[in-house]
Order: structure tokens, then C-alpha cells, then sequence
């Protein structure tokens, strides 16, 4: 499933493809129609371009950039970052204060000329901008006076630069006196404070502001606290291995993991001796010795515990247990269960007492700290209130004196003659002479009409193929009409004397008409299922179907087949005086009688001038030929015809003018319909397809007739081509071989 939706997909995506291709194709095919219109528009708009550039008085453009830059606030030394800083200037520019001076200017230093623009004037020709995130100003003045671009442009800048100079200036005197009486009040209030500070520094115990970074008072709170957090965690490790202890032991579980724990307290050798582990090692007697070595040294050490600490104490008892454990421990290598339990109870009720101590003395040491943290606490927060007012102070000094130094730099910085207070201006780019107009451009109004001049022969060129209805060849009748094409007749020249075009095929079978011919009758021979009987109709009369019909009898005839040629057109009969046969009875006389036999249609057939071409005429023309076509008599004509020829051609009117095409059809395999390229539209052979179609009559095809040699494919192939030559040379009889006989 997904390899059939992938394959349907790049099925749309190619058909999507050939239909751009196909749209493509077909606009360009437009344009090489109708290429005069395009250049008839082009043409147009390069006129328009000219009249438009020749009727324009020139313009000429100067232009010169200015840096505007801010040098910050006087009072604050901030850098002036508004958003509208720019766009003030650019008014400022154009604006009547600073043209006004630029016109004085003008009148004082060209007063040899009488005549300069007004104010207003200049600011319709200026045109002042400013790239986005720069503080350069671009000033553009335009003229149609060459001579007088360069000093009018000048003049703006130099007043512009004026305008801004002396207004900055004008305020700098006002700076300068705010900036000295700040200066002054700061003086008497840094005055004040120092003194404020010296007091309170004789009156306190604080000495600098250094000392908030050895304060010591907060250091030692800080460490106690950190003591008496990390006594209250032991106190709590030691309670909860008290509990789990006491809680193995009621419930009898073993406790050998509690006591491996306080090995290093209690004696490794006497906790496995007494837990009734051997020593397997070679020197057993060795280590008996230092068990009594231990034995005495602990002997000497309970002398001293229970003389320091009294009899009752849990060291005093660990050191009794321990030697009474270890002397047990020498008597026997092996101990019974009973003495074993009994060790191993001592031993638990020993661990309870070593973690009762160890519980009791980290109780006092976190009390003992808890009650120094406070004490601590207090003295910081006593250190902290003293150094308050202190530090406020000296804050207080350090943002005044701060504020102070920026003054004496900000007066140092305003200068009334040189400094223009905030803003600083300068020409980067000063005016240059223009060298040609920037009005009318002539790149720009070229490329301008050439897209308008192929916009309007494009827009031409559709409007005149909708509004053209005619056929612009065969490819497009076959796409119109959805019918195959089976060949093209060009458009024949004047006959010679005593020669016929009805006759091209047998008079002038060297031609490219005769050739044309010849390529039909192949195509219909190589169909898919070729035709034995047809006719051949058109929109309406001149077309040439009678033509196309006489000269295709031929080719069949000459291809060595036998033809039988029925004029069927009773209305205006041609064909018996193209063979220029004599008056006979014909079509109509059998159809007008009561019984026909095969006999009486035989009597009828007349021999041609062409060999196997045999051709059945009209005969006097009947009043009601229509009627005469829809009775029996035609049927039983064609099954007569069909029974002794191999081809049957029946001429008939054209189909737009009476109704005899579609019924002689009927009774054939079909029709073709004949267009002729210079004379039948769109429109005409449309309803000939259709009034065929509506009568039933089978549409085999197109023959299109009268194409221009060259315009199609194919007929100045068949005129000039060296294979057309050498073909006629090698049958230089004019014999044709047929379209089954090999040609070299």
C-alpha cells in the first residue's frame, strides 16, 4: 500500500511537471506568433520612454553628511540616547530658522546674483535622512540650476552648524552657575558629615569600616553554631544506636554487628574469645603471653581509674569486664554454651554502658553549646547595632564625595568658546559638484519601458490569441478538436495550363501536393484499423474536400488497389468533369428506382482515366437528395461495392450546409473531417465535429488541407531534401511503388 500511494504521488508530481512544461510550451509558442505584438509593445514604450526623457528639464543633486554627535549632559555625564535625538535634527534642518540664515548667507556671499529660492522652496528640494543606529545626517538638495547646487547646499550646512553652536552655547553660562552652586552645597554638606563621622567614631567602639571584615564577634557565633549543629547530629547517632541495640536484644537477634563496632574499645581478642572464636594461628602461645601482658596493664589501669574516677564508673567497669573476660579467656581454648551466652551477655550489657556514657557526655556538650551560641549570638548582634548608624554614614559620604568629584570634571568639561555644550557637529562630506542629472535617468526609464513595453506586447499577444480563433496547426486541431490528424496538404500554386488540382496526384506526381498525398493514404493504410469505406466532409464549401477525396482515390488506385470513387454530392456535383467523363446516370437514377440489382449498378460505373479507379457520378440532380440517402437502395449500392473494390470513397456535401455528410456516413465506416488552416476557426470546425457526432455518423479523423510550406512540419522537407530528389531520380517515370514497395 505504501509503494502504490509513493507510486500515485510520483505520478502527480510528474504529471505536475509535464502540465508546467506543457503550459510553458504552449506561452512561448504564443509569443513566437504573435512576436510582432511584443515588439509593437516594446516599440511603443521605448517611445513613450524617449518623449518622457527628451521633455524633462534636467535635475541635478549635491549632497554632504554631517556628524551629529552627543557629548552627554552637563550635569550628569549620561550620554543622551533618546530616541528622537536624530529626528530632531533632521526637522531642525528643514526647518525656517536655519534656511533663513542660509538664504542670508547666500545673499552675502553671492551678491552679484539677485534671485535665490524662498525658504519654502528650499525645503521642497532638500531631502534629509539618517540611517537607522548612526549619527550621520545625509542632506540632499536637488536643482534644475547646475551652477547653483554646490553653494545653496553649503549655505544649509553652514547655518545648520551656526543654529546648533550658538543655541548649545548660549546655555552654557547657565551650566556653569548650576554646576558652582552644587559645587557649593556639596562642599558644606561633606563638611557636616565628616564631622558627624569623627564623633561617632570617638563616642563608639568602632574604629573603621574595616572592620566589618574582621568582625570577630560574628566569626566565633558562626563557628560555635557550626559546633553545636554538628554536637546535636553525634548526639542524635549516638540515641539511635542505643535504641536499635536494645531493640536486637529484646527481640534476641544477634548482636555480633553492634559489637564488632566498638571493637577498638572493647579489645578485638576479647570480644572473639569471649564470643567463643579460636585463634587459628601458629603463634597462639605467643599472643596468650600478651593477653596477660594486657591483663596487667589493665590491672595497673583499673588501680588508677577507680582511685580518680570511683568504683562505680562505666570506664572503671569496662576495664573490670575486661580483664575478668580475658583471665576466663586463658583458663580454656574452648568455651562451653553456657559460659559463651554468658560471655555474650556481658558484653551487650557492656556496649549499653559504653553508649549510655557516650549518650550522657554528648548531651553535655550540646548543652554546653547551645548555651555558649546564645551568649555569642547576642554579643554580634550588640556589635551589629553599634556599627549601624556608622556604616549608614559613611555611605552616605562615600556617594557625596562621589557626586562631588563628577562636578569639578563636568565644570572642567564645559568651555563657553569651544565646547558647544551637548552636541558636537562636523562636515565628514562636504558638498560635490554634480557631474551629471540624477533626472530624467535614462538606466531607469530604460528598464522601465522595457517592462512595461513587454508587459503590454505580452498582454497584446494574449489578447489577440483569445480574440483569434483560427487553428495555429495541425498539433493544435488535434488538441482541440481530440481527434488524430492524419496528414497535411499544403496549399497548391496555380495549375498549368490544362492541368487541375483535383488531378495533382496523376498530372504532377513529382510535386510536394503529390507526396502529401501519398503520406495520408500510408497513414491510413498503417491505422490500427484501416478504413474501406469512408467519405470526406468540411465545415462549408471551397474547403477542398472534393480535392483531397479525388486526388486520395488516386494515390489508393496508383498503390495498385481497387477504387471505386461515389459522388455522392447531388446538390453541386464536380467529380464526372474532373475526369471530364460525359453526362450519365448515376447515384441518383439508382436511388430514385424501384428495385435496384446488382446489374443495373454495374451499368452505372464508369471507367477513369487512372487505372483501378473506377468512379460512380451523381447523376441528374433529384429534388429530394436527402430522402433519397436514407432509403435501402444506398445500402444495397455499398454492399455491391464492397463486394468487387478494395477501396470506397464517397464525396459529399459539407456537413454546416445539409444534413447528406452524416447520413452517406452512416452507411460507411465513417467520415473525416477536412480542415482548411487560412480559412476554417475553431468555432466552424467545432460544430462540424459535433453536428457529425450528434447524427451518429463515426468521426474517423482530421485531414488538414491548405498549410503554407514551411509552417508545418514536413513540406519544405518534401521540396528540398536531397531524399526527395534521389527519390524521383531513381523513378523518373513518375510510376508511384506503393506504400508496400521499397524504396531505396
Amino acid at each position: 500500500m505504501d509503494q502504490a500511494s509513493h507510486r500515485e504521488e510520483s505520478n502527480q508530481v510528474d504529471s505536475l511537471g509535464a502540465s508546467t512544461a506543457a503550459i510553458l510550451k504552449q506561452a512561448l509558442l504564443i509569443v513566437r506568433r504573435r512576436k510582432v505584438l511584443l515588439i509593437a509593445g516594446l516599440a511603443l514604450a521605448f517611445l513613450l520612454g524617449a518623449v518622457y526623457y527628451f521633455s524633462r528639464d534636467p535635475v541635478y543633486e549635491t549632497r554632504a553628511s554631517i556628524l551629529v554627535h552627543p557629548l552627554g549632559d552637563a550635569l550628569s555625564g549620561r550620554n543622551d540616547d533618546r530616541s528622537n535625538f536624530m529626528p530632531t535634527h533632521i526637522r531642525l534642518v528643514t526647518g525656517k530658522a536655519v534656511l533663513e540664515r542660509a538664504i542670508d548667507k547666500l545673499k552675502v556671499n553671492h551678491a552679484d546674483r539677485e534671485q535665490w529660492p524662498s525658504a519654502d522652496e528650499l525645503a521642497d528640494a532638500l531631502k534629509v535622512t539618517s540611517q537607522k543606529d548612526t549619527e550621520i545626517l545625509e542632506v540632499a538638495y536637488r536643482t534644475k540650476e547646475k551652477s547653483v547646487a554646490v553653494p545653496i547646499l553649503e549655505a544649509i550646512v553652514g547655518a545648520y552648524l551656526d543654529f546648533v553652536n550658538e543655541t548649545h552655547r548660549s546655555t552654557s553660562r547657565d551650566i556653569l552657575q548650576i554646576l558652582t552652586q552644587q559645587k557649593e552645597e556639596l562642599d558644606k554638606q561633606l563638611r557636616e558629615k565628616e564631622k558627624e563621622l569623627l564623633t561617632l567614631q570617638e563616642s563608639g567602639d568602632v574604629l573603621s569600616s574595616e572592620d566589618e571584615k574582621n568582625n570577630v564577634a560574628l566569626a566565633r557565633f558562626s563557628s560555635i553554631n557550626n559546633a553545636y549543629t554538628q554536637a546535636s547530629m553525634r548526639r542524635l547517632e549516638l540515641e539511635a544506636h542505643y535504641q536499635a541495640l536494645k531493640k536486637a536484644i529484646a527481640r534476641g537477634e544477634s548482636t555480633d554487628a553492634y559489637l564488632i563496632r566498638d571493637l577498638d574499645r572493647m579489645g578485638p581478642d576479647l570480644v572473639a574469645q569471649s564470643l567463643g572464636l579460636r585463634q587459628q594461628s601458629e603463634n597462639y602461645e605467643f599472643q596468650k603471653d600478651a593477653q596477660r601482658r594486657a591483663i596487667a596493664n589493665d590491672q595497673l589501669e583499673l588501680q588508677h581509674l577507680s582511685t580518680a574516677l570511683g568504683p562505680n564508673h562505666p570506664r572503671v567497669l569496662m576495664v573490670q569486664e575486661r580483664i575478668r573476660l580475658a583471665t576466663e579467656a586463658l583458663k580454656a581454648d574452648r568455651l562451653t554454651p553456657e559460659e559463651k551466652a554468658k560471655n555474650q551477655q556481658a558484653l551487650q550489657n557492656l556496649a549499653l554502658l559504653l553508649l549510655e556514657s557516650d549518650i550522657k557526655e554528648a548531651r553535655t556538650v550540646e548543652a554546653d553549646l547551645k548555651d555558649q551560641c546564645q551568649i555569642e549570638k547576642a554579643v554580634a548582634v550588640e556589635f551589629n547595632a553599634k556599627r549601624a548608624p556608622y556604616v549608614a554614614l559613611d555611605m552616605e559620604l562615600r556617594r557625596l564625595r562621589g557626586f562631588y568629584d563628577t562636578l569639578n570634571l563636568r565644570i572642567r568639561q564645559v568651555d563657553l568658546g569651544g565646547d558647544a555644550g551637548a552636541i558636537s557637529t562636523q562636515v565628514i562630506e562636504p558638498a560635490q559638484e554634480p557631474v551629471a542629472p540624477i533626472e530624467p535617468n535614462l538606466k531607469k526609464i530604460g528598464l522601465v519601458s522595457a517592462l512595461l513595453g513587454l508587459l503590454c506586447g505580452l498582454a497584446l499577444c494574449y489578447l489577440f490569441e483569445w480574440w483569434d480563433t483560427s487553428y495555429r496547426g495541425p498539433e493544435d486541431i488535434a488538441q482541440h478538436l481530440g481527434l488524430p490528424v492524419y496528414g497535411h496538404v499544403p496549399r497548391m500554386t496555380e495549375p498549368k495550363e490544362g492541368k487541375v488540382f483535383e488531378l495533382v496526384m496523376d498530372q504532377a506526381p513529382k510535386s510536394a501536393a503529390a507526396e502529401a498525398f501519398r503520406t495520408v493514404r500510408t497513414a491510413l493504410m498503417l491505422s490500427a484499423t484501416p478504413p474501406k469505406t469512408f467519405t470526406i466532409t468540411s465545415p462549408e464549401s471551397g474547403d477542398g474536400k472534393t480535392l483531397i477525396l479525388t486526388n486520395l482515390a488516386i494515390a489508393f488506385a496508383k498503390s495498385g488497389l481497387r477504387v471505386l470513387l461515389i459522388d455522392g454530392d447531388m446538390r453541386r456535383p464536380r467529380i464526372r468533369d474532373i475526369f471530364q467523363l460525359p453526362r450519365t446516370p448515376g447515384l441518383s437514377d439508382l436511388l430514385q428506382q424501384s428495385d435496384t440489382s446488382d446489374a443495373d449498378v454495374g451499368k452505372f460505373v464508369l471507367k477513369t482515366s487512372v487505372a483501378n479507379l473506377d468512379l460512380l457520378p451523381s447523376g441528374v440532380n433529384p429534388p429530394n437528395p436527402t430522402e433519397l440517402l436514407t432509403s435501402d437502395r444506398f445500402a444495397k449500392i455499398m454492399s455491391w461495392s464492397e463486394q468487387r473494390y478494395d477501396r470506397i470513397l464517397c464525396d459529399a456535401p459539407p456537413i454546416l450546409a445539409v444534413s447528406d455528410c452524416a447520413l452517406i456516413g452512416r452507411q460507411l465506416e465513417g467520415a473525416f473531417l477536412l480542415i482548411r488552416a487560412d480559412k476554417n476557426d475553431r468555432i466552424m470546425a467545432t460544430r462540424a465535429r459535433n453536428a457529425l457526432r450528434a447524427m451518429n455518423c463515426n468521426v474517423l479523423g482530421v485531414i488538414v488541407n491548405s498549410l503554407v510550406a514551411g509552417d508545418a512540419y514536413g513540406y519544405a522537407y518534401y521540396r528540398k531534401s536531397s531524399y526527395y530528389s534521389s527519390y524521383y531520380q531513381q523513378n523518373a517515370n513518375g510510376d508511384d511503388p506503393g506504400p508496400d514497395k521499397k524504396v531505396a
